[in-house]
């Protein structure tokens, strides 16, 4: 495996780690990485293996130009990265570092927020747990992206509980676009790991305990769960992986909610 030397500044902030994430994950993904950390602008001895990052004037520091770009972006760019995920990320992390989010964009759990905490933290550690935060950032914003693509595939149905969509899925983002379009239930069946159940808008008034009591008695071998909330009723979760599944298809389970309206 190469090896490569990342300078950036001390106490890095949402630009330079983007970047470094860029770099690490999409650019180079079969190297590693080490880390030195300088004052703003300053730079080291450079040679091919070494990669200034949001300091020193060259490589992907934007420092001495006016136009909207940062760091981030120029990684994206120079390196020829097309991937619409990626670039929501880029653009987000531009706004910040030019201050453009300081008053709409404040929101106490928000990720550019933390690092006004961090300062006092070992450069590394920021770097290295800010990566593993953007790895998650990304992943979410590819499951909205196909969210989108596969809305239309649901079943709709109607129950007592109200309105709903069923989806052979594993993509849990489609809860929000079914809430978001006015249903009541989002309804789902993981093929990959067998993984289903009902989910009611926390907002709500729901209640599926006699719809959890139809289907234990339908059922009775499999773990169905019924949450405290009354409001999630589930067989399997990656917090309960071990559970026995249940057999149960996604278009069994709509009938049996819709019958059971009908009682």
């Amino acid at each position: 495996m190469m090896t490569m030397t990342i300078v950036t500044h001390k106490s890095p902030d949402l630009d330079s780690c983007t970047a470094i994430w860029l770099l690490k994950r999409f650019v180079y993904p079969e190297t590693h990485f080490n880390y030195v950390f300088v004052d703003v602008g300053e730079r080291i001895e450079n040679n091919v293996n070494t990669i200034h990052v949001d300091t020193g004037g060259i490589d992907y520091d934007h420092h001495d130009s006016n136009e909207m770009i940062s760091a981030a972006s120029l990684v994206y760019t120079k390196n020829g990265l097309d991937d619409e995920a990626l670039k929501k990320i880029v653009d987000y992390t531009v706004l910040v570092d030019h201050g453009k989010t300081i008053i709409s964009d404040n929101h106490f759990m928000n990720l550019s927020m933390a690092f006004t905490g961090l300062i006092d933290h070992d450069s590394e550690e920021i770097v290295k747990a800010v990566l593993v935060i953007l790895d998650g950032i990304y992943n979410s914003i590819v499951l909205d992206i196909k969210a989108l693509e596969n809305f239309e595939s649901g079943i709709k149905f109607k129950s007592i509980y109200g309105t709903g969509m069923g989806f052979e899925t594993e993509n849990p983002k489609l809860r929000k676009l079914v809430y978001e379009h006015g249903y009541d239930i989002f309804l789902f069946k993981d093929s990959n790991t067998g993984f289903s159940g009902f989910k009611a808008d926390g907002n709500s008034f729901i209640d599926f305990t006699s719809l959890y009591n139809e289907i234990k008695r339908i059922e009775q071998e499999a773990d169905w769960f019924l949450h405290s909330s009354k409001q999630l009723l589930l067989c399997g979760s990656a917090k309960a992986p071990l559970k026995k599944l249940s057999k149960i298809t996604l278009k069994q389970l709509v009938n049996i909610i819709q019958n059971h309206a009908k009682k």
